[in-house]
C-alpha cells in the first residue's frame, strides 16, 4: 500500500521468518478524505512503531435490571 510521511498506519500483522521485512495493515487520514482505507502489505522499514491505543472503559446506563454483573 502507498504510505505518505505523517500518515497513521494501523498494523494488523507483523510477519515473521523470511517475511519479516513486510507488515500487513491499513492507512487512512485526511489526505484520503471520504475514501475508504487502503489495506495491504508495506515494508516495515518505512514506519515508526508507536502504541496509540490506550485502555478505556465504557459505562452504559440502563433501567432494566433482569440480571446483575460483578
Amino acid at each position: 500500500i502507498p504510505i505518505r510521511q505523517g500518515q497513521l498506519v494501523y498494523v494488523y500483522a507483523m510477519l515473521k521468518g523470511r517475511g519479516n521485512l513486510f507488515w500487513a495493515g491499513s492507512v487512512q487520514d485526511s489526505y484520503y478524505g471520504e475514501q475508504e482505507a487502503r489495506i495491504g502489505h508495506f515494508p516495515s522499514s518505512v514506519v515508526e512503531e508507536t502504541h496509540a491505543l490506550t485502555p478505556a472503559s465504557t459505562e452504559v446506563k440502563t433501567t432494566k435490571w433482569d440480571f446483575y454483573c460483578n
